[in-house]
C-alpha cells in the first residue's frame, strides 16, 4: 500500500497543525480565555465551579463537568498571560470543598487573597 502525504496546491506538504485542526482549536481556546477574563473582571473572587455555572460558559461544554474542566484549565492560562490572579482557597458553595478564587489582575484583593479593609 502506498500512502501519500497531504499536499497543498503548490505541492508542498500540509503542516500537521492544519490537518489536525489545531488552528481552529486555538482560536476557540482564545475566545474562552476572553470570556473568562471578562467574567473574572465582572465577578471577582469566585471559584472555577462558580464560573462554570454562569450562562456565559454554556458554550464551554455539553455538561457541567465539561464546562468546569475547561474553566479550570483556562484560569491558570490567564495567570500565565497576566490577565488574572489566583487568590486563596475558600469553601466553594458549589462543590462544598476548598477551591481557589480568582481575581482580576491589579486588584488589591488579589494581592492579599481576600477582602481588603
Amino acid at each position: 500500500m502506498n500512502i501519500q502525504p497531504a499536499l497543498e496546491l503548490n505541492g508542498a506538504p500540509v503542516p500537521g497543525h492544519v490537518i489536525t485542526g489545531e488552528i481552529d482549536a486555538g482560536s476557540e481556546k482564545e475566545k474562552r480565555k476572553i470570556i473568562l477574563t471578562a467574567l473574572v473582571a465582572e465577578l471577582p473572587g469566585l471559584t472555577s465551579a462558580q464560573y462554570a455555572k454562569r450562562p456565559e460558559c454554556k458554550g464551554f461544554g455539553v455538561s457541567y463537568h465539561e464546562r468546569r474542566t475547561e474553566v479550570a484549565r483556562r484560569l491558570p492560562d490567564l495567570v500565565k498571560e497576566l490577565r488574572a490572579r489566583q487568590g486563596r482557597k475558600k469553601k466553594c458553595p458549589v462543590t462544598k470543598t476548598p477551591c481557589f478564587v480568582w481575581w482580576p489582575l491589579g486588584s488589591v484583593k488579589s494581592l492579599v487573597g481576600g477582602a481588603s479593609a
